[in-house]
């Protein structure tokens, strides 16, 4: 992604099994490659991002280093929460990760953010 481009807002509600929905203004990032630099934006993660993915192939490769300390929530086609992988190094280190979600979701790292409650998504 050129540096110099800036993605649209979009907000989202994230659900939770126990406690109230969250509403977040995220940048959206749709895609159809399989390998990702996602460092190479600017303002990733301290904006929160949502990355759709369109192609058609398994697997995605994303090159997160520099994005820390994050969370890489993964959710299914139908907005349905299936992992979420954890960025907590340096903002200097390599931290790579291959995932068969085609939404994704990264967010600052908050040790309070209620990961194992977490159900779905909704755009609004």
């Amino acid at each position: 992604m050129n540096q110099n481009t800036t993605l649209p807002l979009l907000s989202l509600t994230l659900s939770f099994r126990s406690s109230a929905d969250q509403v977040y203004e995220v940048q959206h990032w749709k895609s159809s490659d399989t390998s990702l630099v996602v460092k190479a934006h600017p303002d990733v993660p301290q904006a929160g991002l949502y990355i759709e993915l369109t192609h058609e192939q398994l697997n995605t490769q994303l090159d997160l280093g520099g994005i820390a300390p994050a969370v890489i929530l993964q959710f299914d086609e139908q907005g349905r929460f299936t992992g979420a992988s954890l960025s907590l190094g340096t903002t200097t280190g390599s931290f790579g990760l291959v995932t068969q979600s085609k939404r994704l979701l990264i967010l600052p790292f908050d040790a309070a953010f209620p990961i194992s409650q977490l159900t779905h998504f909704k755009l609004k």
